[in-house]
Order: structure tokens, then C-alpha cells, then sequence
């Protein structure tokens, strides 16, 4: 029999070896979660001789908030490492001491350090200000403060007086002494109290707030590893916007530059001049990067790595103007409109101007100056160096798409006699092949995406791969391919949305789904940007001066709001960025890669808290026998990744099917604006095997439908569970390791664990794997 020896420390560090008392000792209780949404907490019961009143005395003064640790050591028979923990805990007073007076034993209940989550105060994860006054004068939006040290973008905060109270939102924080406010105030204040009603961290990690939540329980040691996908596809979660000083709203672009996420705002869209936000990552905030005059254009529609220069242009990128990055030139679309006489579209490089046009594209006569084109869009094929072009006639005529290379300027082909709204989509694929895709607006209320493949070696061969009715109101120039995804933002209804498409023919048939056929569409803000014509803007020549107009003003109010790219982390791993209405900043990842919008722990234990965290990530938490902490991706189930190969059991009970099999799941939350989310994967109808998981974190349908889908193909593939009993074989059997009983690799859920006598009873779940 192993040598054991046990050692409980006061709070003050003193340690008593209470191994010569012992007289009992309980078997070792270790599990998981009840239901996966609780914890069950480790113990273990002493019984402790207590004839000369010294383990009492050791214990006198006692209190709920004292902290006695309790660790049992036991020999491991390797020469190197005679002794291992074999269990730590902690006391729960006043329940886990009894003394026994007549019998002179004091009784001594240990619980694992999980223990320690439960008894922390997660309120204490908060923001502190201080002291903090507060100058305002009636009927105006900007305050001045003492401080504005952690206040940000949509902090509620309050004025207050002896006579008047108001609350407010703040829209930026303008410096260190002044912010302003959504609304106006009614009365004026000076140097009132200023009061953060919104405590709670904003546009924090899931790993920042878990680090919190364990030193605040006292937990120093953690590993917080949640970077397991979700989801195949991109789902939504926040992006830190602090720092952004300039209102949300007046947004003009997203890219990436010199390696950083580039925002170009701008307080009145009447100039052109603006403030670029620039940020390493879409955690961490932003800072300025000073003064602009023109727009970056995004390069990663054009191609696949970052070019030296990045084209600069007076407009958004939307389809009007194609910058070809590598080449240094920016084409566009122009039409000269001669009087009584003929109206002529042209290929032009927008820096020389029209009075070289790179080639003609189209001319006919419309005997009256008030005919030209619907339709006009363009896009740079950096794969192959050409320039797209799609149009139509004003008066109904000729309509198509045109290529043209642009080294020599000759046309190619004329390919289709469809004019639409076209978007160059490169990605390699088998024999040479890319994908584009175009989109026809023809028939604005149900608009049509068409995808083709593009043989390099014959221009004239475009084929069809996929036609699709897409949402009214889907913004073009936000479609991206995204691994084995095309995504595009889209306003439907008061609401702003995400539809994602297959692209990936060989994965679409082993999911039992079309290829390009729509697998996820989610809401990305609750408001909707302008969604105007879908008719992209051709300038307007008119001479002398060929100055360059609008031909359809009302098409500005479609390119506003919107905007979506592609962005490499530090890791090499893209991402996508984007902006939805103006105002709502977010991450698309099949990771979760951004940050909480508001982590609101108001009267949550430490536990509780952590537990909401690892629900919003499909994620477990606990604490291990050397108090380390630990929030983990469920889908890599298991502290120890080895299996253990278990000998021949002592005792053994099967069962067909484990009660944690579940054949449907239903995740609930809210969003920002306290609008319900609830999503359910698998069987619709009322279940007893149905998970029920309610989050108070859970911002976003898209991560709902995520997580759903996560625990359902966890949970679903549960099977066969065993309890048996075996000798121990050279160490202890954890909870979440993996072992091997029969060749067949089961999930340790439950141990109880005889430390003296070296047995232990297992519950193990047996998860299939699915064709």
C-alpha cells in the first residue's frame, strides 16, 4: 500500500501534518458537470483523532472567509518523483468542520478547488473610476470631466445634483477630460457627481475576463485555451471599436494596411476629409492614424498578398473603380454625353482621365442627350490581368460583360448579353479554374447571384456553376470568399444581415447541400444601412472640363453604411472585418476571435461568471489538484490527451445509451440591445433529451446557431456508458481523460477513487464517430 501524507494550511501559511491522526478517510469523488451547465465540486472526507484538542485549537476563529487549503500526498513509486498531489481542496466553513466532542474526532469535509470559483465575488470584475465630476451646461451633448480614464464608446453614465438626476450614453470619448453624449441634457451640472452606471468591462477577450475571474477567486495559475472552431462557417462576435473617438455612423471604408485593421471615418460626408482608426487586431482598440483627404482602397479583392503601395482614391470601392495595386493604376467607368448625338462609355485610368481612355467600351447614338447607362460596374482579375466590365444601355439596348487585358487593352470577349453589378472573387481551384461571381439587379426586388468558373486557358469559356436568388437589398461590394465560403451583407428589413454561401462542391455533397446553397444568414445590427439604387454610378462627361458627375445621385446612399474585408492575424489566420449600418462593428471567424460587447457579472459568483463564459464558447471550466484553472474548448475534450488502456475491471455495469446523448439542443440569449436569441439544433419538437443552455452572454443569433451546433455534435455522438472498477494502474484516473477499454476510447466523466486501498470506480461515456 502507497504511503499517503496529509497537510492543511491556515491563511496564514502555517502548515499542520495531520497524518498521524487519521482514522478514516473517504473515497475521493471527482466529476465534471452536472448536465454540462453546473459544477460538481471534488470532496473528500477526514477524520481526524483530536484527543489532545490541538486540530480544534488549529481551527479556532475560524471564518466564512478564511481560506484553509488541504493537500494529500501520496507515493507514486518512480524513483525520480517519490511524491505527486493526490487531491487539494479547500475548507467550506462552517460546513465542512464538525468536532465530536465525546469521541474526541473532529470530522473534516474537503472540497476540490473549484470550490474556490464558487466563493469568489465575480462582481469584483468590474471597472473602477473613482471620484469622478462631471461639467455640463443645459441643452448640450459634450461634458467636461476630472477624468476620463476607462470610459468608452457606449458607457451609460449619470449627472446629479441636489436637485436632478439624468442618465445619458456616451458616443465618444473625445479626450482625457471630455466625452460626448447621445443625447442632449436638460439642466446643467458643474462639477457634480459623475457616476459610471455601466460598470461591468466592455469590448474585453473571453481570456482577459476568464484571467479576471480566476485571480479573483484566487486562482494565480490558469490556461485559458477556447480556440477551437465553432462552427465550419464564420459566425459573429464583437470588435473592440475604443478608441475611435469620431461618431459611429461615419464610416467610410474597412481595410487592411501595413498589417493593421484601417478605419476611415469622418464627421460630415459632405468633405472628403477624414480621420483614419487604425488597430493591430480586433481585440485590443484602436488609435489614430491621423488625417485623411482619400479613401484607402481594399486590396484584397485584387490580390492575395499585401502590395507595397496602396492605391488612394477620392470614393469607396463598390464596384465604380477597380484598383489594380500591383500596376499602380485605378480604372474607371466614364460616359460622354454628346449633345443630339451619341452617348460612349469608356475604360479609363482614373488618374490620367479620359482624355486617354484605356478603350472604348460601347457607343450609340441616343438623339437626345438624356440617354446613357443603367448599369456600369467594373473589377481588376489580378489573377489574370484583366479588367471585367458589365453594362446596359439607358434606352434599353445593348447589355453585357466585356473583358478586357489590360496590357495590351484589347477586348477579349464579349461573354453574356446579362448586365449586372459584377464581383471578381479569385481562388484557385482544380485545372486552373477561379471562381467569380456576378450579380444581375435587374429585377431589384429579387436579385440574382451567378457564379462562374474561368478556364485561363480560353476567356471565351465562362461557365455557370451556380444561379441564386439573393436577398434585396445585397450590397456587392461586401461579397468575399472566405475559405470555403462566400459571404455578403445584406439590409433586410430594419435590420442589417449576413448570408454566407457554400463554394466547396466536394464538402457541400458530404453535407447533403447544393454547392453554393445558403448555410447560414444571421442578423449583424438591428438597424439598416441605406439601401438606395443598386445601379452603381457612372460619372457624367460633360465639356468642356469633362468634369465627372453623378448619374444617379441616389446611389451614394447605397454605398454608406456597409462594409466588409478580409483581415490576416498575427498567426497568419484570416478573418474577416466588417462594419454593418454605419455604427456596428464586428468579427466573422469560425473562431471565436473577437471580444464580449458587455460582460455583465452583476451578482455572479466567480463560477457562475466562468460558467457564462464557457457557454458562450462551448468551453468547460475547473480547477485541477495544483489549483490551476482551467476554461478548455469542449470539442478537445480532455486534460490528459493520452488514453490509458485499462486492465480487465473488477466490476462491470453497461449501458445501451448514456444520458448525456442528446438529440436536440436549445441555446438561448440576447443580443446588444436586449432583443431574446434562441436557436435549436436538431429535433424541433419538446424533448426530455433535449440540452437546454441559457446565456446571459450570448450576443449574437449566428453564435447561438454555433454553439448549438457544437454541443449537438458533441452530445448526439454519445453513446454506450460503462461503470466499472479497476485497480489503479501506476496513477490516478482523472476526470476528462481518455481511456481504452474493449479498443474502444471512452470519456472519463466520474471517478471515485479509493486512495488507500488503490481502486477506483469509473463512469465512462463511449463517443462514436460519425461518417
Amino acid at each position: 500500500m502507497k504511503q499517503i501524507e496529509i497537510i492543511i494550511t491556515d491563511p496564514n501559511g502555517v502548515e499542520f501534518d495531520v497524518t498521524g491522526r487519521i482514522a478514516e478517510i473517504s473515497t475521493l469523488q471527482e466529476g465534471t458537470e452536472e448536465d454540462l451547465l453546473e459544477f460538481i465540486h471534488g470532496d473528500i472526507d477526514l477524520e481526524l483523532n483530536d484527543r489532545d484538542g490541538e486540530v480544534e485549537k488549529f481551527f479556532r476563529g475560524a471564518g466564512v472567509d478564511d481560506e484553509f487549503i488541504v493537500r494529500i500526498y501520496r507515493e507514486t513509486g518512480d524513483r525520480r518523483r517519490k511524491w505527486d498531489v493526490a487531491f487539494g481542496g479547500v475548507l467550506d466553513i462552517p460546513h465542512s468542520l464538525t468536532y465530536h466532542r465525546k469521541d474526541q474526532m473532529v470530522s473534516v469535509q474537503v472540497f476540490s478547488y473549484t470550490k474556490k470559483l464558487e466563493r469568489g465575488d465575480a462582481d469584483a470584475v468590474k471597472r473602477d473610476i473613482g471620484a469622478v465630476t462631471g461639467t455640463v451646461t443645459a441643452d448640450s451633448r459634450i461634458v467636461t470631466v476630472s477624468s476620463t480614464t476607462d470610459l468608452v464608446v457606449g458607457d451609460l453614465i449619470s449627472l446629479e445634483d441636489i436637485d436632478n438626476r439624468e442618465e445619458n450614453t456616451i458616443a465618444s470619448v473625445d479626450s482625457s477630460t471630455q466625452i460626448t453624449c447621445v443625447d442632449q441634457f436638460t439642466n446643467a451640472y458643474t462639477d457634480d457627481t459623475f457616476t459610471l452606471e455601466s460598470p461591468y468591462y466592455r469590448n474585453k477577450s473571453i481570456e482577459f475576463l476568464a484571467g479576471e475571474l480566476f485571480d479573483a477567486a484566487g486562482i494565480d495559475d490558469y490556461d485559458i485555451s477556447i480556440f477551437e472552431r465553432l462552427a465550419e462557417w464564420p459566425v459573429r462576435t464583437a470588435m473592440n471599436v475604443a478608441g475611435m473617438d469620431a461618431p459611429l455612423g461615419a464610416v467610410w471604408s474597412i481595410v487592411e494596411v501595413n498589417g493593421q485593421i484601417a478605419v476611415d471615418v469622418t464627421q460630415n460626408r459632405s468633405t472628403e476629409d477624414s480621420e483614419l482608426f487604425v488597430a493591430d487586431n480586433p481585440i485590443d482598440g484602436f488609435s489614430s492614424g491621423g488625417a485623411q483627404t482619400e479613401r484607402y482602397y481594399d486590396w484584397r479583392p485584387y490580390t492575395n498578398t499585401e502590395p507595397g503601395t496602396i492605391l488612394q482614391g477620392p470614393r469607396w470601392d463598390t464596384g465604380q473603380i477597380a484598383p489594380d495595386h500591383g500596376n499602380g493604376i485605378k480604372y474607371q467607368l466614364v460616359m460622354d454625353v454628346v449633345l443630339l448625338g451619341a452617348t460612349t462609355l469608356y475604360l479609363i485610368d482614373a488618374d490620367v482621365g479620359v482624355g486617354s481612355p484605356v478603350a472604348t467600351i460601347d457607343s450609340y447614338s441616343t438623339g437626345g442627350a438624356t440617354e446613357g447607362y443603367d448599369m456600369a460596374a467594373l473589377e481588376y482579375d489580378p489573377v489574370n490581368d484583366y479588367v471585367w466590365i458589365s453594362y446596359q444601355q439607358g434606352n434599353g439596348g445593348t447589355e453585357g460583360l466585356k473583358i478586357y487585358d489590360v496590357s495590351g487593352a484589347t477586348l477579349s470577349a464579349s461573354l453574356l448579353s446579362t448586365a449586372g453589378s459584377f464581383r471578381c472573387v479569385n481562388r484557385p481551384r482544380e485545372k486552373g479554374k477561379e471562381i467569380i461571381s456576378w450579380m444581375t439587379f435587374k429585377e431589384y426586388n429579387a436579385p440574382t447571384l451567378r457564379v462562374f468558373s474561368l478556364d485561363e486557358s480560353d476567356t471565351t469559356q465562362l461557365g455557370q456553376i451556380a444561379s441564386q436568388t439573393v436577398p434585396a437589398g445585397l450590397n456587392i461590394w461586401t461579397l468575399r470568399l472566405y475559405g470555403d465560403y462566400l459571404v455578403g451583407m445584406y439590409s433586410g428589413g430594419s435590420k442589417t444581415r449576413i448570408r454566407v454561401w457554400s463554394t466547396t462542391i466536394t464538402k457541400a455533397e458530404q453535407k447533403g447541400i447544393e454547392p453554393f446553397d445558403t448555410v447560414a444568414d444571421y442578423v449583424v445590427s438591428n438597424d439598416a444601412a441605406p439601401i438606395g439604387r443598386f445601379a452603381v454610378q457612372v460619372g457624367w462627361l460633360e465639356p468642356p472640363g469633362w468634369t465627372a458627375t453623378n448619374l444617379f445621385p441616389d446611389a451614394a446612399a447605397a454605398v454608406i453604411g456597409n462594409y466588409l474585408t478580409v483581415f490576416t492575424l498575427a498567426e497568419d489566420r484570416d478573418i474577416l472585418v466588417g462594419c454593418a449600418a454605419g455604427q456596428d462593428f464586428f468579427v466573422l471567424s469560425p473562431y471565436f476571435d473577437g471580444v464580449l460587447d458587455y460582460a455583465n457579472f452583476e451578482g455572479l459568483s466567480c463560477a457562475a461568471a466562468l460558467r457564462e463564459l464557457a457557454a458562450t464558447t462551448a468551453a468547460y471550466t475547473t480547477v485541477d489538484r495544483y489549483q490551476t484553472g482551467y476554461l478548455k474548448s469542449r470539442l478537445g475534450t480532455a486534460l490528459q490527451q493520452i488514453p490509458e488502456d485499462l486492465t480487465v475491471p473488477l466490476e462491470r455495469t453497461s449501458y445501451p445509451v448514456t444520458d448525456w446523448y442528446k438529440d436536440s439542443i436549445k441555446i438561448t440569449g440576447e443580443d446588444i440591445d436586449g432583443n431574446k436569441i434562441e436557436e435549436i439544433v436538431g429535433e424541433a419538437g419538446e424533448s426530455a433529451r433535449r440540452l437546454d443552455v441559457t446565456g446571459s452572454l450570448i450576443q449574437s443569433d449566428s453564435i447561438a446557431a454555433a454553439l448549438g451546433t457544437a454541443y449537438y455534435e458533441f452530445l448526439s455522438r454519445a453513446r454506450e456508458e460503462e461503470h466499472v472498477e479497476v485497480r489503479e494502474n501506476g496513477r490516478l484516473i482523472r476526470p476528462l481523460d481518455h481511456v481504452i477499454l474493449d479498443d474502444r476510447t471512452y470519456l472519463v466523466v466520474e471517478v471515485e477513487s479509493d486512495i488507500q486501498a488503490e481502486r477506483q470506480q469509473l463512469r465512462l461515456i463511449q463517443f462514436i464517430e460519425v461518417e
